[in-house]
């Protein structure tokens, strides 16, 4: 049996929701299905009885239960034991960040941090915002600098870095550029550039689009800010993206009403305790203007 399995068939015994389960697990809805559909095979019987209106554990899911939250303690117990003789004999931390970590001061204070503890090799590893959180709790990479818009946390230590609103960009000679203030019903008209669904910074655009009482018409879809502004330079359409990105000749930022706001976190998985990982987390507490929990 898999832990990850195992994993799922115990969170889903406690809240007998499949949405909360998936949640919890920072994983889809259809893979709890999976997982518990795996199970069942394997062991030859149902686990819980499903109705349109609850789910509870089966008979056979009660008797296993215990059995299956004693092997995630022992696997707990191992994983600690294993990170414990690690910590003696690894001194790299794995930082992961989204793509416009670059744009932002904190890279900066980074690299001081890396220059004055030499001794510590700090590898930076780059992904989309849907991936990092399993990321972190796989134990792949030892702390991330995230975007969180609505993301549950109970699973992380965090480190609240800012608050930030999202922009409109504009070609500098549309007609709304002369606007310091632009509503969202005002770009009914308007073509889209986003950046793609992995980046979580989509949906929220296309939310905000439909509250205003218009589906955004997108034309074109990217992983880079950097390609979304040039195309916004070259009038294909307007973007709503973060703030703090790079100046670009050419086009001009605007607030939107309504906005988006999301805030800017590192985190790293409760109970991880590495020295030097530790080292790290408490500089970024002690250096940077922050709000901690």
């Amino acid at each position: 049996m898999e832990i990850n399995k195992l994993k799922t068939f115990v969170n889903l015994a406690q809240t007998l929701n499949f949405s909360e389960t998936a949640a919890n697990l920072y994983i889809s809805q259809s893979s709890v299905s999976k997982h518990i559909k795996s199970l069942e095979k394997e062991i030859g019987h149902s686990l819980f009885i499903r109705s349109n209106k609850n789910v509870v554990l089966s008979s056979y899911g009660k008797i296993m239960l215990p059995y299956a939250q004693q092997i995630l303690n022992c696997n707990k117990e191992l994983e600690l034991k294993f990170e414990q003789f690690q910590a003696q004999n690894n001194k790299t931390i794995v930082l992961g960040t989204i793509p416009t970590f670059s744009n932002y001061a904190i890279f900066q204070k980074i690299m001081a941090f890396n220059k004055t503890n030499p001794d510590i090799n700090i590898i930076l590893k780059e992904y989309e915002t849907a991936d990092i959180y399993q990321e972190v709790l796989k134990g792949k990479i030892d702390l991330a600098f995230v975007r969180n818009i609505n993301k549950l946390l109970a699973n992380f230590d965090v480190i609240k870095l800012k608050t930030e609103s999202f922009k409109l960009y504009l070609p500098d000679n549309d007609s709304l550029a002369k606007q310091k203030v632009v509503k969202i019903a005002d770009l009914k008209n308007k073509t889209f550039i986003t950046l793609n669904k992995n980046s979580l910074l989509q949906d929220p655009v296309l939310q905000l689009c439909r509250e205003a009482g218009f589906e955004a018409n997108i034309t074109f879809v990217s992983d880079r800010v950097n390609s979304i502004l040039e195309m916004v330079k070259s009038k294909q359409g307007v973007a709503i993206m973060m703030d703090s990105l790079p100046a670009v000749k050419g086009v001009s930022v605007h607030d939107i009403s309504p906005t988006i706001k999301d805030e800017l976190l590192f985190i790293k998985k409760r109970q991880s305790n590495r020295a030097p990982l530790n080292s790290l987390w408490n500089y970024l507490k002690n250096t940077i203007p922050i709000r901690n929990s």
